[in-house]
């Protein structure tokens, strides 16, 4: 029994010079500081606390810019132009380009008959097929560097409605305000066919059928000892062409005449 306790003691010593002759770790921690990286690592052992300091230097990243080349910026410019639709062009063109300070827009044509450089048409008649022309918009920038764009420009020609509206406008009666006598209408114009009706024909009476591409207008005038006024009446055209049809109207005013002229041939006179 004395014996073990003696083994018991001596190993009690032994633990004892162990943890006081050696270095014990125990924590460790570590921080680190803004700026150039200052990274500090603290130990402490029973011996004591030791730090080690490690510092780090630190990137800055400088901000970059890609400035646009002359060119680059033109093109862009020119590409934000935008003139509408090119394929089917009935009104004149606005040119009007973005307002930059630095760069100067000129317009060219290939054909001024179709589209000016200022985007003014003129739109082939009825029959001549569309018309085709090409818009050149060059931009200089700064006076130092040029590009250009090309705009297809195609110009419908006169709808058949148009052109018949446009032949209606063409017909004049002259004094139509004061009629007095007979007159004639066409019967046809440019390829069109034209018919008359008139709204008072006991007034003025519209014949059944063209006579060498004419129809007589017979004026009945009005006979003021009977009554009888000035009188309007409505002339109303119908103009054909290509299965497409319009109506255009005519006014005219038939003057009254003081009595009736009866008018008898010689030889009734002698009988």
């Amino acid at each position: 029994m004395r014996l073990k306790k003696l083994v018991f003691f001596g190993l009690f010593l032994i633990t004892v010079f162990v943890f006081a002759g050696c270095e014990t770790l125990t924590t460790a921690a570590t921080t680190t500081t803004a700026g150039p990286r200052d990274t500090t690592t603290a130990i402490s052992t029973s011996a004591g606390i030791l730090s080690t300091t490690t510092k780090t230097p630190t990137t800055t990243k400088t901000p970059t810019t890609t400035a646009m080349s002359d060119e680059a910026v033109l093109q862009s410019f020119l590409d934000a132009i935008d003139l509408g639709n090119l394929a089917a062009v009935t009104e004149d063109l606005n040119l009007a380009t973005p307002v930059v300070s630095s760069i100067n827009v000129v317009w060219t044509t290939t054909d001024p008959d179709v589209v000016t450089n200022q985007g003014e048409i003129t739109v082939p008649q009825y029959g001549q097929g569309n018309a085709t022309a090409t818009l050149r918009a060059t931009a200089t920038l700064l006076g130092r560097t040029s590009l250009y764009r090309d705009f297809t420009v195609v110009v419908l020609e006169e709808s058949a409605e148009s052109f018949l509206n446009r032949l209606g406008a063409m017909i004049i009666i002259n004094s139509s305000d004061s009629i007095t006598v007979d007159f004639n209408l066409p019967a046809s114009l440019q390829g069109a066919t034209i018919t008359w009706q008139s709204s008072h024909p006991m007034i003025a009476e519209v014949a059944a059928e063209a006579v060498e591409g004419s129809y007589k207008i017979t004026i009945k005038r009005p006979v003021a000892s009977d009554g009888g006024v000035d009188t309007s009446v409505t002339l109303t055209a119908k103009l054909s062409i290509g299965g497409v049809q319009v109506e255009i109207e005519k006014m005219i005013r038939v003057i009254a005449v003081e009595e009736e002229i009866v008018q008898t041939s010689i030889a009734e006179a002698r009988t």
